[in-house]
């Protein structure tokens, strides 16, 4: 059966990611493979020396195994305790000892994985995403990612938004959110950020104009580019959002894209500690 994975490091962020996944699971009949990576960090090591204990790796393997499986029961009881005529899930626990983008890169390979959810720790930087680093995550990543703030407490869609960069790639991705879209009922939404400029460059402008006419191909012409201007990607993004009422944003992550500016650029952390949205990451190689 199809699956997908929810990445926990046992804190109420990660359960609250838990439940969201659940939902998704339940409604696309998908298996839940709850993953904890437990590789202790290097400094751990460190600090061992004359007159200190030896670091026992078991303990926390213990500790993951045992985290594990009272989320398991945890996300099990929810599922029982849904209507009459919900479809089964099953919930598979993986404790490792692998680094989280190692795992996520081996689990993924497999094109049963359709999906991987993980909380958002707002209170550290560089995002920190269920105890490990997003950069490494995204860099393996074969599926989409989604990340949940952790005050997004029901999955509930109206209004999704995909920032595009013009890239080759992003009309693929958009036809297929369009599909969701009709079969799940949301309204989608595609715009662009356009830094003002002091002397025309019309290569961009004929990218944009032929990206937006290919886009109108799409669903018999009911979406549209929106063209933002403006000089902070995130204040431009915001601007439209408050406008809109976006519920979901989603966007595609590889070097130079908008989705790597997010996370590169100085100003992107506003966008995820501030953001009560949910944001929806597509690989490059997807």
């Amino acid at each position: 059966m199809k699956k997908l994975i929810v990445l926990t490091d046992f804190s109420k962020t990660a359960s609250n990611a838990a439940n969201i996944a659940l939902e998704i699971a339940i409604r696309l009949h998908l298996d839940v493979q709850l993953v904890n990576s437990y590789l202790t960090p290097v400094a751990i090591f460190a600090a061992e020396g004359e007159g200190r204990a030896p670091f026992d790796m078991s303990i926390i393997a213990l500790a993951s195994e045992n985290g594990l499986k009272k989320e398991a029961k945890r996300l099990c009881r929810v599922i029982d305790s849904k209507p009459a005529g919900t479809p089964k899930i099953d919930v598979e626990t993986i404790s490792t000892l692998e680094s989280v983008h190692e795992v996520i890169s081996r689990l993924t390979k497999s094109k049963e994985v359709k999906l991987v959810v993980a909380g958002v720790h707002e209170s550290r930087f560089p995002f920190i995403f269920s105890g490990m680093d997003v950069h490494q995550l995204l860099e393996g990543l074969n599926c989409p990612l989604l990340i949940v703030p952790k005050t997004f407490k029901h999955l509930t869609v109206n209004n999704l938004m995909f920032a595009s960069n013009i890239g080759r790639g992003d009309l693929e991705i958009i036809n297929k959110l369009y599909s969701c879209s009709r079969s799940h009922n949301f309204h989608l939404h595609v715009c662009h950020v356009s830094k003002p400029v002091f002397v025309a460059d019309f290569n961009e402008e004929d990218k944009i104009l032929k990206f937006g006419h290919d886009l109108s191909k799409i669903g018999g012409g009911g979406i549209c580019l929106n063209e933002l201007e403006g000089a902070n990607l995130v204040k431009s993004l915001n601007r439209f959002i408050a406008v809109t009422g976006i519920d979901m944003i989603a966007i595609v992550y590889h070097p130079h894209s908008l989705g790597w500016k997010f996370f590169h650029e100085n100003h992107a952390s506003k966008l995820i500690k501030n953001q009560r949205l949910p944001m929806l990451i597509f690989p490059a190689n997807l």
